[in-house]
């Protein structure tokens, strides 16, 4: 009996192992000693992008053309209880926005502070020391599968982590696979399929540890889940046979 005891024992503590290296984030840290560069980790306005622009300045009158309504029919300015709301320029198809007195100008495929640059280099012409607040105001990324809050979430900010995406949507399940995380994203007109494993350290070195709008971010289910719904879907095929074999027993049994 004592040796039985201690098998069974012997066999937990197995698979608890096994279990804890297939749960616990970023295993290999001490493998890492320097600090990850972020530097190119930035966010890259594209077609689409809704881009909430604000124009200030110390003459207050002066940025008032560049903040109004634009030709651009998606851009607003109002002002309520004392906020200010940016007004919006959408990001056309040829990667151009409208912009007041400026005119077209292109800013897909340039980052934040390349448009930012952009802009206040040219109504330097108009105003004195113009500072421009751009943020693209339609970020959204999604988080499907295997976590406990799926959905559709709307950033505040540009800037986002792979792990506060995953906070945002209460983290992975219990059964969620978590060396196999598929993350979807649009580069230059194509659909980018990249698997993040997050059981390793070298997710922070990762071009995909900050996130770009519009990224999805999919949690498959690990092979001990699998495996039991597959054995769930043979016990009901299992239960549904015999329960047809009674049904059919009954009914001979009744003639």
């Amino acid at each position: 009996m004592k040796k039985i005891n201690i098998t069974i024992v012997f066999v937990l503590l197995l698979c608890s192992c096994a279990s804890k290296k297939d749960i616990l984030y970023f295993q290999n840290l001490s493998d890492y000693s320097s600090k990850p560069d972020t530097s190119k980790n930035v966010v890259i306005i594209k077609k689409n992008d809704k881009l909430a622009i604000l124009v200030s300045s110390e003459d207050e009158r002066a940025v008032i053309p560049f903040n109004g309504v634009a030709n651009n029919k998606t851009s607003s300015l109002e002002v309520r209880s004392n906020q200010i709301i940016e007004p919006e320029y959408i990001v056309n198809e040829e990667g151009f926005i409208v912009f007041p007195i400026l005119g077209k100008l292109k800013v897909a495929n340039k980052t934040k502070s390349e448009v930012v640059d952009l802009l206040e280099s040219k109504l330097s012409a108009y105003i004195k020391q113009p500072e421009v607040s751009l943020r693209i105001s339609n970020f959204k990324i999604s988080v499907l599968g295997e976590v406990n809050q799926p959905g559709l979430y709307p950033i505040d900010g540009n800037r986002l982590t792979i792990l506060e995406a995953l906070s945002l949507a209460g983290d992975m399940t219990i059964k969620g696979k978590r060396d196999d995380v598929l993350l979807i994203r649009e580069e230059n007109g194509k659909t980018i399929y990249n698997s993040i494993d997050f059981t390793k350290g070298d997710l922070f070195y990762s071009p995909y540890y900050y996130l770009q709008q519009n990224d999805v971010i999919v949690v498959s289910p690990n092979n001990a889940q699998i495996q039991q719904s597959k054995n769930t879907i043979k016990n009901i095929s299992s239960i549904s046979g015999i329960l047809s074999l009674i049904v059919s027993v009954a009914a001979i049994l009744t003639r």
